[in-house]
């Protein structure tokens, strides 16, 4: 059952990227999809709390932490919807899946966690994948003279990467009892900030025709952060989480080639068994 639940995990935290692709296709900026999601992830989030009961702390501290991870997800998730709009599916989902490097830095640095050969290892196969990665122009040039999917893939990978260091520093500080009230105060700042923001930009209505993608999209981040909570409670975080990264990365690699039918050029297919591996490691 909890190899089901984990493969149910890898779809739905999968494919938001698809749903986010496939809206870009009537609006690159997806203000007002970004809006509709974080909405559904917010209720979502609200009904897990009101089932556990609400205990929302007195001090400013968890407040703080909630948002700058809003500001950090409302850059990782704008950036990402545009960067599938403009670039290489597979290329983009790549690159942003490896954002886990960046809380594997920050124990390293800044909360002084031991540097084991797993961590060398893998963070020296995230550097052989993004070098194999580097735009050269072998696939046509396209990414290499489109500095904005370049600039739009690095925020998003930034973003991504802080929404999990920001988790990560507020758990440190106040132990895992506030997580519903930490993301319901970060996800109410990302909505009220989206809302007010798609007043006020034309990009930011959505066609009728394609409101499913948010809520879609919406729905699929609330079952995955649930699921999350579920399967950790039966499987162990050394092995439940490299398991999610690997499967979303070759979940990803299959939706670039079966939907998108991108044609990977040969250094990509190095580069991704090189970020297999460095996610598996990191995550360990």
């Amino acid at each position: 059952m909890t190899f089901i639940l984990v493969l149910i995990c890898i779809f739905t935290a999968s494919i938001q990227s698809v749903l986010r692709r496939e809206y870009g296709r009537y609006d690159g900026v997806g203000i007002g999809f970004n809006f509709i999601q974080s909405l559904v992830s917010l209720a979502v989030f609200a009904l897990s709390g009101l089932i556990r009961g609400l205990e929302f702390p007195a001090s400013a501290e968890m407040y703080l932490y909630s948002l700058g991870f809003a500001a950090a997800y409302i850059t990782a998730i704008t950036a990402a919807l545009s960067a599938l709009a403009c670039g290489p599916f597979g290329a983009t989902s790549l690159i942003i899946s490896y954002s886990t490097v960046l809380p594997t830095f920050y124990g390293l640095i800044f909360l002084g966690e031991p540097l084991r050969a797993t961590n060398v290892i893998g963070i020296a196969c995230f550097l052989a994948s993004l070098w194999l990665m580097r735009p050269d122009g072998s696939d046509g040039g396209d990414n290499k003279k489109n500095p904005r999917w370049l600039i739009l893939v690095a925020a998003a990978f930034v973003g991504n990467g802080f929404c999990s260091i920001l988790q990560k520093a507020e758990q440190n500080a106040l132990g895992d009892g506030y997580s519903d009230e930490f993301m319901i105060c970060a996800l109410t700042a990302v909505t009220l900030a989206l809302g007010a923001a798609s007043l006020f930009r034309r990009s930011g209505k959505i066609p009728g025709r394609a409101i499913i993608y948010p809520l879609l999209c919406g729905a699929a981040n609330g079952v995955t952060n649930l699921l999350v909570l579920i399967v950790i409670a039966y499987a162990a975080a050394s092995v439940f989480f490299p398991m999610i990264s690997a499967g979303q990365l070759l979940a990803s690699l299959v939706y670039a080639v079966v939907l998108y039918k991108e044609r990977p050029r040969g250094r990509m297919y190095p580069a991704a068994a090189l970020g297999l591996a460095s996610l598996v490691l990191l995550n360990i």
